[in-house]
């Protein structure tokens, strides 16, 4: 008996869903430049930094 998944994704969704986690990440990393820059410590400190605020905490 063929068992029929209760969620509609498809490969579709996921294939769209893709791109949106990388500018997820790209605007990230675009916050993390100048902050890197204004407190004068290096980008990979920045990152260890913020990497576990989620983005209403970045404000």
């Amino acid at each position: 008996m063929h068992k029929t998944s209760r969620l509609p994704l498809t490969d579709r969704h996921l294939f769209l869903f893709g791109p949106l986690v990388h500018w997820f990440a790209r605007c990230e990393a675009t916050m993390d430049a100048p902050i890197s820059a204004v407190c004068g410590a290096s980008h990979a400190d920045v990152m260890l930094l913020t990497c576990r605020l989620d983005f209403g905490d970045h404000d």
